[in-house]
């Protein structure tokens, strides 16, 4: 089966691509191209690279936004409901990472949020390589998580005090005002 969808970027630095593992209708893979002068692939949204062309990185971002867009204005489900929001994920981990973006359509009457990434997700962990994982495998692990915090919950160690979270977010506060200067 052909998954490269025919639009694609004019100046070559992006296509589009249905995932194998969707986690929703209408899910798309905005894969941002090597490029010929590119020592490697763009690896995530920090590569040094990508910030050495003005014109590619508006490329991507007017990309993704056109993309999104028609996709809310123009993508109805099998149940007839159209696109309420449509999140955008940059997500790569395995041995050959390379720049994409998820664009995942939220429809209407989906949970919402975060519960709506968690069900992606989900939905996706039934795909995903390797194959000698199982889904059920899969699932458990991340059941094993939910467990975790489900525990810290429990035992009243998952909510920060207030004094703390204030503490916390004074530090973060002026670190990243350091970092980010």
């Amino acid at each position: 089966m052909k998954r490269k969808l025919e639009i694609e970027d004019e100046m070559g630095y992006w296509y589009l691509v249905v995932p194998n593992e969707i986690g929703t209708y209408g899910q798309i893979l905005f894969v941002v191209k090597k490029l010929e002068g590119d020592k490697k692939h763009i690896s995530d949204i920090t590569d040094s690279e990508l910030l050495q062309n003005n014109e590619r990185l508006k490329s991507i971002l007017k990309g993704l936004s056109t993309v999104s867009s028609k996709l809310k204005t123009s993508l109805i489900d099998d149940k007839g409901r159209k696109v309420k929001k449509v999140y955008v994920l940059t997500q790569c981990e395995g041995k050959n990472t390379h720049l994409h973006f998820h664009l995942y359509p939220r429809f209407e009457h989906d949970f919402k949020g975060n519960e709506f990434l968690y069900t992606c997700e989900l939905k996706e962990a039934r795909w995903q390589d390797p194959p000698m994982i199982k889904p059920k495998k899969r699932i458990g692990k991340g059941k094993k998580i939910i467990e975790k915090f489900e525990a810290l919950l429990d035992k009243n160690q998952f909510l920060l005090a207030e004094e703390y979270k204030q503490k916390t977010s004074k530090k973060m506060v002026n670190e990243l005002n350091q970092i980010l200067k």
